[in-house]
């Protein structure tokens, strides 16, 4: 019965914690990770160690990082610049008049 106990670690609650504990040194969701796992096993544990850490943004206005999918600064509120729809800077298209 201690065998069997073991091998539930090892191979069901192991990946779950690993998983976790890799996810949060890669500023990824430690919580989803350990679902996925719970799930897929160890298969879970080396996807999460081959992906590349989440690369977070700055903002140009007050050097602040925000999460890598914002698309505005947590702290001063400026859209980022993929936000930011072009503007018309051709004068002779002001206004609808050619």
């Amino acid at each position: 019965m201690n065998g069997a106990i073991l091998l539930i670690l090892i191979l069901w609650i192991a990946p779950i914690i690993v998983s976790g504990a890799i996810a949060v040194n890669k500023k990824r969701d430690p919580f989803l990770w350990g679902f996925i796992s719970l799930f897929i096993g160890w298969v879970g544990t080396i996807i999460i160690a081959v992906l590349p850490h989440s690369r977070p943004k700055r903002c140009l206005q007050c050097g602040e990082y925000s999460a890598e999918d914002a698309q505005i600064c947590r702290a001063c509120r400026t859209p980022f610049a993929s936000t930011i729809a072009p503007q018309n800077t051709d004068p002779t298209t002001e206004n609808g008049s050619i």
